[in-house]
């Protein structure tokens, strides 16, 4: 997996974003057959902009959306489902773990130096025992990162019984595992090999 896209913006609300989201979810959907496949959405609803962002997305049609259902049923036994993720203390330190253990098992892929420097903001607050960004930094690129991870993780514990942190064969192609020769005298031209 890797970051293919990023949109941060101090100046757009959740009313404005939502066309930014139709055009890279356009550009990044899949068509499968006669079917448009689009990518998973996962906003974060816990403020405003949120919530904008997701009514404004699926009015105008967007299907594809993180689901999490209610931990307890209602009392006619249907559990409650939310579109988008809404965080809190029971797995805002889960979305962390699991979130820096793909990161630093290189299970996602990085492009972007300000993820990464925010990366190196990210403090442990004892007196409200939360893992955040420091005093006047941000971590919105991190969790908007690690957001879709979890919840295409999630779906895949579940469909599989499998966690996609477990051990990984790279299957390494014979171009990069032995050098290819174009020409007899072109030695000298090629990068060197180190073993």
């Amino acid at each position: 997996d890797c970051q293919c896209a990023e949109f941060a913006s101090l100046d757009m609300s959740g009313a404005d974003l939502w066309l930014v989201g139709i055009a890279l979810g356009t550009y990044y959907s899949v068509r499968t057959g006669n079917r448009l496949r689009q990518p998973r959405g996962v906003p974060e609803i816990n403020r405003e902009g949120g919530v904008t962002f997701l009514n404004e997305m699926r009015r105008h049609g967007w299907k594809e959306w993180h689901m999490q259902m209610k931990q307890k049923a209602t009392r006619r036994g249907i559990p409650a489902i939310t579109y988008g993720w809404y965080s809190d203390s029971v797995n805002r330190p889960d979305l962390v773990q699991r979130g820096s253990q793909a990161v630093k098992e290189e299970y996602i892929k990085l492009y972007s130096p300000w993820l990464v420097s925010e990366m190196d903001t990210l403090i442990y607050d004892p007196g409200n025992r939360k893992i955040g960004a420091a005093k006047g930094k941000h971590d919105d690129r991190l969790f908007a990162l690690w957001l879709p991870f979890i919840s295409l993780y999630d779906d895949e514990v579940r469909a599989t019984g499998k966690s996609p942190f477990q051990e990984r064969v790279r299957i390494v192609p014979p171009s990069e595992k032995y050098p290819i020769y174009r020409h007899p005298t072109a030695f000298d031209d090629e990068p060197a090999l180190t073993r």
